[in-house]
């Protein structure tokens, strides 16, 4: 049974230089099992017990994708360090035994 809750979600970063960057978002999300924020710092990921991962770009607070490839709630996300170009890398684990792989382009920020 998926329960679904109301998160609000104060992200702080910490810049070099001195800078520092807080954002609130405010998301409506299903019980989230796992978070993971981009090398870059660009994006949040969180999955679900709903079997979905969802995206945020950071900047924005503007959702960027819903990701849908597991038959059971995601356990873990992990962005890759790995660079190839714009390409990079977003993996999954669900309680289906299942390990996803999510590409995405770093200059759009789109996957696909």
């Amino acid at each position: 049974m998926c329960v679904c809750v109301c998160v609000c979600v104060c992200v702080s970063l910490s810049l070099s230089l001195s800078l520092s960057l807080s954002l609130s978002l405010s998301l409506s999300l299903s019980l989230s099992l796992s978070h993971q924020v981009s090398y870059e710092n660009t994006m949040l990921a969180a999955g679900s017990c709903d079997k979905t991962i969802r995206v945020w770009c950071l900047q924005t607070c503007v959702p960027l994708a819903v990701l849908e490839g597991h038959s059971a709630s995601i356990t873990s996300l992990q962005f890759s360090p790995l660079v190839s170009g714009s390409k990079r890398f977003l993996s999954s684990t669900g309680a289906d035994g299942t390990i996803c792989f999510w590409q995405w382009d770093a200059r759009t920020l789109k996957f696909g």
